[in-house]
């Protein structure tokens, strides 16, 4: 990366710094601390500073007790904070990826030489996270759940990164539910804690919620979205089966899946990278379907790197043609021009990552792979 273009990231991330070397997850529509967008961003960045960051308030603000107005449960890692009054919920716990992310950036932050003793120094919210994550199985498989809340809903319509609106013709989320990229972030997480700290009962549950998720999850030649309460599967084209990759170690997946994926996924690729998916007819938001997230592919790019596909590689890298300027949160998958956010801060880190300053052969999300 050029000194300049160092110069253009650094700039960037001050105009997102928060109190206490936070950050924002974009602006002008995201100015609270996200835990997903921080880890994310934190991650593929390498930024250990903002990994230690972001773990140190995430630890603070972990929930401690059952809130049905803004989904807090116990051990459970904040969304957004603070949250946002949405149809008379607040979103400040209304994520279910956030406590796996959590996990993944203690176990990250363990395995640098930053900071050695993280999980020493967050023993008991570890501990805590772990518990929320065991208690959400069922058949080894993770169940989203509101009444873990004391709560029949969430302010948000969706929990897991794609939280607009299940992509499906009525768009109804019907709980519990099984988001299939939610399901391998939360095994995986256990899997590596458990690694990190030479637990092998802990392995072993993580391993077999993988292998699990592989078994009732797979579709053919991708991972469906999401299955329902009452047994629907809802699987629209979509990047969802991509962005599993990054947190499935090839030691546990079956080895024709990855390649299977690669050739599924051929109808969403773009000239600016992957979409996100294809829209079902009449939905009423395409937030998450009809644009080219910047972010997801440095995701991408590093599953395809962990499991061997070029051409998934190649397809990603074609957003570096679209963030020679600001670092937008979308890319419309029509016309091409930056969409939402001019400015967020996982685009930073997919700029970064993407751009060559960084390790593009190690996968951070998985840190003792066996690959």
């Amino acid at each position: 990366m050029l000194k300049e273009d160092e110069d253009r990231v650094a700039a960037a991330l001050k105009e997102l710094r928060l109190a206490r070397d936070l950050y924002c997850a974009g602006l002008p529509s995201y100015p609270s601390n996200f835990t997903r967008d921080g880890f994310t961003y934190a991650l593929i960045a390498q930024n250990y500073a903002a990994l230690e960051n972001q773990v140190n308030y995430c630890s603070e603000l972990q929930g401690r007790n059952p809130d049905a107005l803004t989904g807090e449960e116990p051990g459970k890692i904040h969304h957004e904070h603070p949250g946002i009054k949405f149809r008379n919920r607040i979103t400040t716990y209304n994520a279910c990826d956030s406590t796996a992310l959590y996990l993944l950036g203690v176990c990250a932050l363990a395995k640098s030489q930053h900071n050695t003793d993280a999980f020493t120094l967050h023993a008991i919210s570890v501990h805590d996270a772990i518990t929320y994550i065991e208690s959400h199985v069922v058949d080894g498989i993770f169940y989203e759940n509101p009444v873990y809340a004391g709560a029949d809903d969430f302010a948000l319509r969706v929990t897991y990164w794609k939280d607009s609106v299940i992509n499906s013709p009525d768009e109804r989320t019907r709980y519990p539910i099984v988001y299939t990229l939610a399901h391998f972030q939360n095994a995986l997480a256990l899997y590596e804690t458990g690694k990190m700290l030479k637990d092998s009962t802990l392995v072993e549950f993580g391993s077999q919620m993988i292998r699990r998720g592989i078994e009732k999850l797979w579709n053919a030649d991708h991972f469906v979205t999401a299955i329902d309460a009452q047994g629907t599967i809802i699987d629209p084209l979509s990047t969802d089966s991509l962005q599993s990759l990054l947190y499935l170690p090839k030691e546990l997946l079956p080895e024709s899946y990855a390649q299977l994926i690669q050739n599924y996924s051929t109808a969403l690729e773009t000239q600016a990278g992957y979409r996100t998916g294809i829209p079902e007819a009449n939905i009423s938001d395409t937030y998450h379907t009809n644009y080219v997230w910047s972010h997801e592919q440095a995701l991408i790019h590093c599953a395809a790197g962990h499991h061997g596909l070029s051409h998934a590689q190649e397809v990603t890298l074609r957003i570096l043609n679209y963030l020679d300027d600001k670092f937008p949160e979308l890319i419309d998958a029509q016309n091409f021009t930056p969409a939402g956010n001019p400015l967020q801060l996982w685009a930073i880190g997919a700029y970064e990552y993407l751009s060559g300053l960084h390790d593009q052969s190690h996968n951070p999300f998985i840190s003792h792979s066996l690959a």
